[in-house]
């Protein structure tokens, strides 16, 4: 009877044990979908937000691309100063300042990236041209283009602190990751010096949307592509595991965010219609 009784109780403990060990795979994200089925809205900025409504897998991959995500030291700081000013040294600059306005799927203009921004941590769109942010940018003298340029705002309601133009890894995302085929989204964003350089991987620094949060989500900078003849302004994220990827531009709301499959997101986020955008810088 002892033995039988020994036996169950082992029986139950590793199956419990089973269970356990498969809940670990999912994750319960920090905070539930907006009510109203969009990506954004204020309930979420606070970072005391309980009672999750949903759940996302979270397996090995996901643990480890969050794992390779890392903080920058001081040494990190140093080291990406330097290489900055090494491979500038020597080449003529240029630095143009200008307004980015915004273009939608059928090349119509609906406004410019605002110097206001959605609760101070994302920027948006306003349409009208007095309201639009100013930045800069700085290239080859000689280039017609350029690609892993930096892109600073002056006179934005988050500048002063974050002035560069970068994308923040989104709220709901498993991981810093985004791909087609995935919900997985990027906010246009402020983001501190120093930055990060082009071709880094996420990098957990200062930004507009962690500061009103409260949260950790990583972030880029220097990975803006600029075609200075027609305007056109085009962004590549670099994943985890160094590898960019083909990154589209959209607006929900009139929120910028950024992602491998805008389709994926609109079906995440269905709450609102989501539209693809170009930006163009006008100098």
């Amino acid at each position: 009877m002892r033995f039988f009784l020994a036996y169950a109780v082992i029986s139950v403990s590793v199956a419990f044990g089973a269970v356990a060990n498969d809940q670990q795979d999912t994750a319960v994200g920090l905070f539930p979908f907006c009510v109203n089925g969009r990506e954004h809205c204020l309930e979420v900025l606070s970072a005391n937000a309980t009672a999750p409504s949903r759940t996302v897998p979270f397996g090995r991959k996901a643990r480890l691309s969050n794992a390779l995500l890392h903080t920058y030291t001081k040494a990190n700081r140093a080291s990406d100063f330097q290489r900055r000013q090494t491979s500038a040294s020597g080449i003529p600059q240029v630095e143009r300042t200008g307004v980015v306005q915004v273009f939608d799927d059928s090349n119509e203009s609906i406004g410019y990236v605002s110097v206001t921004t959605e609760d101070g941590a994302i920027y948006r769109v306003d349409s009208a041209l007095m309201n639009a942010a100013i930045v800069t940018v700085s290239s080859q003298a000689t280039s017609a283009s350029g690609t892993g340029l930096r892109v600073s705002v002056t006179g934005s309601d988050i500048s002063a602190r974050y002035p560069l133009l970068g994308l923040v890894q989104g709220r709901d995302n498993v991981d810093a990751n985004i791909g087609f085929g995935s919900y997985h989204y990027l906010y246009l964003a402020g983001v501190a010096l120093p930055g990060t350089s082009p071709q880094d991987s996420p990098t957990i620094i200062d930004n507009s949307y962690n500061d009103a949060t409260e949260l950790s989500l990583a972030a880029e900078t220097d990975l803006w592509e600029i075609n200075f003849s027609t305007g056109t302004m085009t962004t590549t994220w670099v994943n985890t595991n160094g590898t960019p990827e083909n990154t589209v531009l959209f607006v929900q709301d009139g929120i910028i965010y950024a992602g491998g499959d805008m389709d994926a997101f609109a079906n995440e986020y269905s709450g609102s219609s989501v539209t693809g955008i170009t930006l163009k810088f006008v100098f």
